[in-house]
């Protein structure tokens, strides 16, 4: 009987826990963010805090009563094997308990290494996840303000695709060299701009300008188009 309403104890509690986590993981994420926006340098601003903050106050007791929570878990964990190891027939169950609490536990601490292992790996995941949406977004802003989008294409070689390509085809390949120098490679595309590929490339050694020109030339082939 006692087993039974310890366990329904138990599982509410690790309920309870569960949802106290969640909130913590949210205001953390939400914090973490900021700083990744840069709304927030803790070097460089002023923070002002009231004796009185609702919001401190209420952090606090989250997370007093996540501590109470756990402790009262552990103590109803420790309750269940003290009797299970009586078979029931322990008479000092709570001074057995405290006892056990108190002394170093081999399995409290893999516990408790398991539950930090964790953690690094969720901030590790927002991290990356953070990385990379601002990746997506800079590489969104480039095709904005360059009219070409990048891709890795295979080891050093990268894809590059106008706005204005009339056809999927229509990509250039740019291979970098071990001086970070880079090449065009020859595809299909390619074929059709042996005058401008002479002019900006063989001549002047300029890309900017190579690209520059093949955007315009697109550009006037789709807005003059018939």
């Amino acid at each position: 009987m006692l087993h039974s309403i310890f366990r329904e104890r138990i599982s509410v509690l690790e309920k309870e826990i569960e949802k106290s986590e969640e909130q913590r993981y949210i205001l953390e994420t939400r914090i973490e963010q900021r700083h990744l926006q840069g709304d927030f340098d803790p070097t460089k601003t002023k923070v002002i805090h009231f004796e009185m903050n609702p919001v401190a106050m209420a952090a606090k007791q989250r997370a007093a009563e996540l501590q109470r929570l756990r402790e009262e878990n552990e103590t109803l964990k420790e309750r269940i094997r003290v009797l299970e190891e009586s078979g029931g027939q322990a008479m000092d169950v709570t001074e057995q308990v405290q006892k056990r609490l108190q002394e170093p536990s081999s399995s409290k601490e893999v516990d408790e290494m398991k539950a930090q292992l964790t953690k690094e790996e969720l901030k590790n995941k927002r991290l990356m996840e953070a990385f990379s949406k601002k990746s997506q977004e800079f590489r969104e802003v480039c095709y904005q303000l360059t009219g070409y989008k990048i891709d890795f294409h295979y080891t050093n070689q990268y894809k590059v695709t106008s706005m204005y390509a009339e056809s999927r085809d229509d990509f250039f390949v740019f291979q970098q060299g071990e001086k970070n120098d880079m090449q065009l490679l020859s595809t299909d595309f390619t074929e059709n701009l042996e005058e401008t590929i002479d002019l900006y490339l063989s001549k002047h050694k300029s890309i900017p300008a190579f690209l520059s020109s093949v955007t315009l030339d697109l550009f006037k082939t789709q807005t003059f188009k018939v």
